[in-house]
């Protein structure tokens, strides 16, 4: 019981949930927009791909692995754990942006069923990294989950430098998307738009919810968190390097979640 008091103490000290930034939506309508304009152009679905995956050509194949394999779940999942003593409040938003994300973009992925370009252009027409990925293209997954996490980041920091370039980073994984020759640009951008979009639901939600947050919950969240740090250390997504970066991120943020634990004296309340 005392580990729990403490915990509560820790929770109600800790920043609110401020309320969610409307600039988000119109952000990502603007970018939905684009996208299913690009549809409409005489290259359709393709369009861009080949003039956008020229500009990625002069950098190694590595850098693109590395920085695409950032967008994936489990990382962003393990720096979340990171961030969850220092910012207990906000593992609540992403619970609720997390949830309503993986619903959006699986459940469009279903729904649209797009073939991605290993499996409709000619193999010596691009640059393929990592996995030859064919189906279920839109939206596109990594990029989704990069803007929901540079949304919640957007909320949490109040520097306008940290945000922007939170923004810029979740677009540069986006990118690499395209330059691993596995999605569209159409994806990115519509995977971009569901990620702000989901990052403000989220958001929302959490701050009108935090009343309710319980010290119970947010040891499940933890549990949930440390178990995809855990999942990352065996981990590569795919890329024949990523294998080592995965261990460096898994055993930094279980660093830092271990250091937060120990100078918060959760571990060992005070009598």
């Amino acid at each position: 019981m005392r580990h729990l008091h403490h915990l509560q103490e820790h929770i109600e000290s800790s920043d609110a949930i401020p309320p969610a930034q409307f600039w988000q939506i119109p952000l990502a309508g603007i970018l939905l927009l684009i996208g299913l304009s690009v549809l409409f152009l005489p290259g359709g679905l393709t369009t861009g791909f080949h003039t956008l995956q020229a500009y990625s050509l002069p950098f190694p194949a590595l850098m693109w692995e590395y920085i695409t394999f950032s967008g994936d779940k489990w990382p962003i999942l393990a720096m979340g754990l990171a961030l969850s003593l220092r910012y207990p409040r906000f593992t609540l938003a992403m619970l609720f942006a997390g949830i309503i994300g993986i619903l959006m973009t699986q459940g469009l992925k279903l729904y649209f069923h797009t073939a991605r370009p290993p499996a409709t252009l000619a193999h010596d027409s691009f640059r393929l990294i990592g996995s030859a990925l064919t189906a279920n293209s839109t939206p596109s997954g990594h990029t989704a989950t990069a803007f929901l996490a540079a949304g919640l980041v957007t909320h949490l920091c109040q520097s306008r430098v940290a945000q922007i370039c939170a923004l810029l980073l979740a677009a540069l994984i986006g990118y690499s998307r395209i330059a691993v020759g596995v999605h569209w640009p159409v994806d990115v951008l519509t995977g971009a738009s569901a990620g702000l979009f989901c990052s403000w639901l989220g958001v929302s939600l959490a701050h009108r919810l935090q009343a309710w947050f319980t010290p119970w919950l947010f040891i499940i969240i933890v549990l949930l968190l440390f178990a995809a740090t855990i999942r990352l250390l065996t981990y590569n997504g795919g890329f024949a390097h990523t294998d080592l970066f995965a261990v460096s991120i898994a055993a930094a943020c279980l660093g830092m979640f271990y250091s937060d634990l120990r100078r918060t004296r959760l571990a060992r309340p005070r009598d």
